[in-house]
C-alpha cells in the first residue's frame, strides 16, 4: 500500500516567516526538530495541518516547479 504524505512545509509546525534566507532555499524551522528541514522532507507523527494551507501550497509550487527548472 502506498500512501503518499503531506510535505512539511504543510505543517503548522514549519515556520518559515523569519527565516527568509532559508526559506529561498526551500527550507523552514521545524519547531517540533528545532532544526531546518526542507519544504519536501520525510514526516512523521509530530506532523499538523497548517490551517493557513493556502500559501503554504505556493510556497511547494513554487520550490517544486523551482527544482524541476534547475535540472534541465
Amino acid at each position: 500500500m502506498n500512501r503518499d504524505n503531506e510535505p512539511c512545509a504543510l505543517c503548522a509546525r514549519f515556520k518559515i516567516t523569519g527565516h527568509e534566507p532559508q526559506a529561498a532555499q526551500g527550507n523552514g524551522w521545524c519547531e517540533a526538530w528545532e532544526k531546518y528541514v526542507p519544504w519536501n522532507g520525510q514526516i512523521g507523527v509530530l506532523f499538523k495541518a497548517a490551517r493557513d494551507e493556502a500559501p503554504r501550497r505556493t510556497f511547494v509550487e513554487k520550490h517544486t516547479n523551482k527544482k524541476e527548472t534547475e535540472t534541465v
